[in-house]
């Protein structure tokens, strides 16, 4: 029976070609645009990592609830107390991202150096492709200096060369064996920034991480207020994310008692990897989902109103059916064999479709987004669609099944009578779906709206310092070429020279991590002549490492006081300048030149640094995030706690920055020829990674509104159209009598514009509600801004007077005559 009803709709289909095409034109691009959402949404939130067992893997994290944010990082005798004393993790390994120079192969190129504790391969599972993988033995001082080579470098620097096993790397002037080489697909650890976000670098080699040392890249290992370990923990089977919350709780709780001067109010967090890598692109892509399913709704209002409207011809068929003895089930089964069918043709050509919008999507998302490149129709994808046709079929055939299924048979029976065709009951149900695809349009135009205008409000910020015409580039000196941090500005001095005289530079400054790196961290500090309080409890700031004029070079006005010179340097007594937010924070009704401030760190002896100057306030992490408190130090008064050895030079041009970029990297080449220069970008090209989440939610929310309001207007076309053509004899009576053509087109405009407001009341208060969803994603806007709600219901019901007006006006121009001999 069920292949019956197959080749009998595909034969009613074939026999009503321009009616499924029509059909096909309003669910494929529907469906289309679901499937290529969520082909984003199942490789970036739902496929499984690419690692065994990877739902037990989770980040673990400090937290300052009184600070108010979390710490991305933990200090090494944490990191150990917390390894050996807890009872829900299987394994615990350690990673430090660091940047390391090779230059015994050609050309010097930074690597992505990922320090690593041993642990960490078999907790992931990971041998290696070729050799070994590291040992613990490795991590003891004195072993250390071993690499295990990832495949990618393998292939670009050494050919595939397996006899690279066992030679020696220089990294930063230093020998490293190399061991092992890693399998393609090996991507742990990726690069985690300061605040937490995902950077899609997979690391060039792994070198193994020594806890036991003294220090580890300049970092003392023996103070547990120095956070710069990322940890990875595997879950005991069974283990569940609060236990080992609270497991890990217990220990931090006695670790602050033993501890009160470094781990007093600091917290532990722990978070699944998989949120870790998503938690801050999830609710973009799951409010883009519901939006993309919004589409699809409508696309089955409008296509059930299509069945409806076809249904008017085949009531005489289905009439003869039931008269000959058909059950009325048999008859629903038959239409909803057709819907699935018209569904099942709409998926495939949606798939198609899927496809280009998909590579569009992962073209213009940010580079953040983790494993966006992973994005594929595989066979989740494949298999979603599938469902969503079948569901989809159902849904828009299931009412106009039941209507047509019960027609009146005395009247359908008739020669030529289209008295059936026109009950109020079917009139009433394309009614209500022309009411919910308005309503539908609207809340998706209303999300639309409140992201552009939160878009709008983003760009209008000011980031605090002029970013036009900025060409930046990083260069990160070895310590060990460049051990005396004496020798460091040294360099430095001479590179900004050389830039400074490059043909079309108007100025040439640095600075160690420009605004939107994702590279800003944040030190504690004690002001002189406050009652001293533990580390735990000091106030933070950012700091910055400067040359004497970058204020002046990026446009960052100098408030009060004075800016550095020259005679700001080592001879002379250390000079910091701070932000306006600071200045108003932790100075408050006072001056805060003259005042001196000192980031403590227990092992070196205290420096108090003199306030010399306040300066406006930049935007570091991104513009919808409020400035912090920031400090800034002349590169020329090195100090133990401020990380000198690398700076982001930064070159102000008359002209397009990024032709500057060849002659940069000539000049620092002619200082060190062993020196690379990374992450050459224009300030413009930050600026713009900054906003291209929100761009992406702005654009494809704008598709779908524009698509949803396009299809809620045909609809609304389409019933008008078809309550004028059964309201023919009527308006020639009308007319007969005297009606003008006005009153005619008064009536049938009032009529379209009721069902306008009823769909868009109800998506007014429909998006009142939803729109709260989407809040974190808005900035300076409420998801109750009046205007937005205004312009909406102004477009809906303008584009629904506009779409009623052609029936309308086709009514007042037909002759009274033809109209009485209708039927």
């Amino acid at each position: 029976m069920l292949r019956k009803d197959l080749w009998f709709g595909i034969r009613q289909l074939r026999k009503n070609a321009r009616f499924a095409a029509l059909v096909l034109l309003t669910l494929a691009p529907a469906i289309g645009a679901t499937t290529a959402v969520f082909s984003v949404l199942n490789a970036v939130l739902l496929r499984p990592l690419p690692f065994p067992d990877a739902d037990r893997l989770a980040m673990v994290w400090k937290n300052n609830p009184a600070q108010g944010y979390p710490i991305y990082f933990m200090s090494a005798p944490d990191f150990l107390d917390f390894r050996d004393q807890n009872k829900v993790f299987e394994r615990m390994a350690a990673f430090v991202p660091y940047e390391r120079t090779l230059t015994n192969q050609g050309d010097p190129e930074a690597l992505y150096a990922a320090y690593v504790s041993p642990s960490l391969f078999p907790l992931l599972k990971g041998n290696a492709w070729a050799g070994r993988v590291l040992i613990d033995d490795d991590a003891s001082p004195g072993h250390d200096h071993v690499v295990l080579m990832g495949y990618g470098l393998w292939q670009r620097r050494f050919g595939s060369d397996r006899s690279v096993l066992g030679r020696s790397l220089t990294l930063d002037g230093a020998p490293y064996e190399v061991v092992g080489i890693m399998p393609p697909g090996f991507d742990f650890p990726p690069f985690f920034d300061l605040q937490g976000g995902y950077h899609p670098a997979p690391p060039d080699v792994w070198i193994p991480l020594s806890l036991k040392a003294p220090k580890a890249q300049g970092v003392d290992l023996n103070y547990r207020g120095a956070f710069f370990l990322e940890v990875l923990a595997q879950l005991r089977p069974g283990m569940s994310i609060s236990q080992c919350q609270s497991d890990l709780a217990t220990i931090n709780a006695r670790l602050e008692q033993e501890y009160p001067e470094t781990n007093k109010s600091w917290g532990v967090t722990v978070v699944p990897l998989q949120t870790q890598f998503s938690g801050k692109v999830r609710p973009a892509l799951l409010i883009l989902m519901g939006a993309v399913g919004f589409v699809l709704l409508i696309g089955c209002a409008n296509a059930a109103n299509l069945l409806l409207a076809r249904a008017v011809t085949r009531q005489r068929e289905i009439a003869i059916r039931l008269a000959l003895g058909a059950s009325r089930l048999r008859l629903i089964r038959q239409l909803l064999t057709e819907s699935v069918l018209l569904a099942l043709a709409s998926g495939g050509l949606g798939i198609a479709l899927a496809y280009g919008a998909m590579r569009v999507l992962v073209a213009l998302s940010p580079p953040r987004i983790p494993r966006i490149g992973e994005t594929s129709l595989d066979t989740s994808v494949l298999a979603f669609t599938l469902v969503v046709a079948v569901l989809t079929g159902i849904v828009f055939g299931l009412a106009p099944a039941f209507q047509a299924s019960r027609p009146n048979l005395t009247e359908a029976l008739k020669e030529g009578s289209q008295a059936a065709a026109g009950g109020f009951e079917r009139l009433r149900l394309r009614n209500l779906l022309v009411i919910a695809e308005v309503a539908l349009a609207c809340v998706l135009l209303t999300a639309a709206g409140l992201m552009l205008k939160s878009f709008a409000r983003l760009r209008a910020v000011n980031p605090g310092f002029d970013p036009r015409n900025l060409l930046t580039a990083r260069v990160q000196l070895s310590p060990i070429r460049y051990p005396d941090r004496a020798r460091q500005p040294d360099f430095f001095k001479q590179v900004l020279a050389r830039a400074r005289a490059i043909p079309g530079v108007q100025s040439a400054e640095g600075i160690d991590a420009p605004a939107w790196s994702g590279a800003i961290g944040s030190l504690t500090f004690n002001i002189d002549g406050r009652p001293p309080v533990t580390t735990a409890e000091r106030p933070m700031a950012s700091p910055h490492i400067v040359s004497p004029d970058y204020f002046h070079t990026v446009g960052i006005p100098l408030l009060k006081g004075r800016s550095f010179d020259e005679t700001d340097d080592a001879r002379h007594p250390s000079t910091v300048l701070i932000n306006e937010t600071m200045a108003r924070r932790f100075f408050p009704n006072e001056d805060p030149i003259g005042k001196h401030i000192n980031f403590v760190d227990p092992p070196a002896p205290p420096l108090w640094l003199t306030i010399i100057g306040v300066v406006g306030d930049v935007h570091y992490d991104a513009l919808d995030v409020e400035s912090g408190a920031d400090v800034y130090a002349s590169y020329l008064q090195p100090y133990p706690l401020f990380e000198s050895s690398y700076m982001t030079l930064v070159l102000r041009s008359a002209a397009n920055p990024a032709s500057l970029a060849p002659a940069l990297r000539r000049a620092v080449r002619v200082v060190d020829e062993d020196q690379p220069v990374t992450r050459v970008r224009t300030m413009d090209d930050y600026l713009n990674a900054t906003f291209s989440r929100q761009r992406l939610a702005v654009a494809m929310l704008g598709v779908f509104a524009g698509l949803a309001l396009v299809v809620a207007v045909l609809g609304i076309y389409g019933v008008i159209s078809y309550a004028v053509g059964q309201r023919t004899r009527e308006i020639g009576v009308r007319m007969a009598l005297g009606a003008q053509p006005g009153d005619v087109l008064g009536l049938i405009l009032k009529q379209g514009a009721r069902l306008a407001l009823a769909g868009t009341a109800i998506g007014l208060v429909a998006a009142l509600g939803l729109t709260r969803l989407m809040a974190s994603l808005l900035y300076g806007v409420k998801t109750s801004d009046p205007g937005t709600f205004g312009i909406v219901l102004l477009v809906l019901v303008g584009a629904a007077l506009a779409a009623v007006y052609l029936p309308a006006r086709a009514a007042t121009r037909m002759a009274p005559t033809t109209a009485l001999r209708h039927e």
